[in-house]
C-alpha cells in the first residue's frame, strides 16, 4: 500500500509561515496603534488640563506676561496632535493592509487544507478498492485452485 502524499504540502507550508509573519506583523502593528493614540489621547489631555489653567488665569486678572504663551503653546500642541493623528491614520491603513493580506492567506490556506482532505478521502478509497480487489482475487484464486484440486483427484472409494 502506498504512503500518501499531498502534492501541493510544500506551498501549504510556505502558506502556513506566511500566515504566522502576518499574526506577529499584525499583533506589533496593534501595538503601535495602542501606544499611538494613548500619546494622542495624552496630548490631547494635556492641551486641556493648560486651556483650564488658562482660564482660571484669566479669571483670576492675571498679567498679561503670564498668559502671553499660551497661544504659541496651543498652537504647538495642536501640531504635535495632528501629527499624531496622522501618524495613527496611517497605521490604521498599515493595519487594514496586513488584515487584507492575512484574509487572503487564510483562504488560500482553507481551500488547501479542504482540497487535502478530498485528496485524502479520494486516497483512503483507492486503498479500500485495492484492498477489496486483493480479496476478490485471493478468493476467486481459492475457489479455482480448490476446484481444479479436487477434479484432478479421484474420489474416494466407497464401501
Amino acid at each position: 500500500m502506498k504512503r500518501f502524499r499531498f502534492a501541493l504540502q510544500p506551498l501549504m507550508k510556505v502558506k502556513q509561515t506566511l500566515e504566522k509573519q502576518l499574526k506577529g506583523e499584525l499583533l506589533q502593528i496593534n501595538m503601535r496603534l495602542r501606544i499611538l493614540q494613548e500619546e494622542k489621547t495624552a496630548e490631547e489631555d494635556r492641551l486641556a488640563k493648560a486651556a483650564a489653567d488658562h482660564q482660571a488665569r484669566l479669571r483670576r486678572g492675571a498679567a498679561m506676561a503670564e498668559v502671553s504663551g499660551y497661544p504659541g503653546y496651543c498652537a504647538f500642541q495642536c501640531e504635535v496632535i495632528d501629527g499624531l493623528s496622522r501618524r495613527i491614520e496611517a497605521t490604521l491603513q498599515e493595519r487594514a493592509a496586513c488584515q487584507e493580506k492575512l484574509i487572503a492567506i487564510m483562504k488560500d490556506l482553507k481551500m488547501l487544507e479542504n482540497l487535502r482532505e478530498r485528496k485524502y478521502a479520494e486516497y483512503l478509497q483507492e486503498n479500500e478498492r485495492e484492498a477489496q480487489k486483493e480479496m476478490d482475487d485471493f478468493v476467486s484464486y481459492g475457489l479455482s485452485a480448490g476446484a481444479s484440486a479436487g477434479a484432478a483427484s479421484p474420489a474416494p472409494a466407497q464401501r
